[in-house]
């Protein structure tokens, strides 16, 4: 909310671990990060957002 309010460009990050892609909670693991990420935003401030997905095992 910070960046949005600073003019900023916001980029959330959201990926899943090499544990949580082999137990298959993938899917879980991002929808809960995305979620958690759009928590109090409306829907102007969440059209102004980038989500970029990178599981941390690939970095």
């Amino acid at each position: 909310k910070a960046a949005l309010e600073a003019t900023l460009s916001p980029i959330v990050c959201v990926g899943e671990t090499q544990e949580e892609r082999e137990s298959g909670v993938t899917d879980s693991v991002v929808r809960t990060q995305v979620t958690a990420s759009l928590d109090g935003l409306s829907s102007e401030e969440v059209d102004k957002l980038v989500i970029a997905y990178e599981p941390v095992w690939a970095i």
